[in-house]
């Protein structure tokens, strides 16, 4: 197996890999590949702790006018962005 670390298509592999999303053939050709190129060894185990922490992230509650609050804050910093860029 060449590198996937040297192809456009290796972020899917080594996403797809951590979440477990891959076909069986495929983890196994790639677990192969890992057993032997340190890059893509690290790159998965990379990816893997993203999910792992993924599946202890709890969701946070927010308060029934966040997105209103949110949207006025955003409004209220582009009306002042031409004096920051142009004072």
């Amino acid at each position: 197996m060449k590198c996937p670390l040297e192809f456009d298509q290796s972020a899917e592999l080594v996403i797809g890999y951590g979440a477990r999303t891959l076909d069986p053939d495929a983890t196994a050709v790639f677990e192969r590949h890992i057993g032997c190129c340190p890059a893509c060894s690290e790159a998965a185990a990379l990816q893997k702790a993203v999910w792992a922490a993924l599946d202890h992230w709890r969701e946070v509650s927010v308060s029934p006018d966040f997105d209103q609050r949110l949207f006025q804050r955003i409004s209220k910093m582009e009306r002042q962005w031409p004096r920051a860029l142009f004072p």
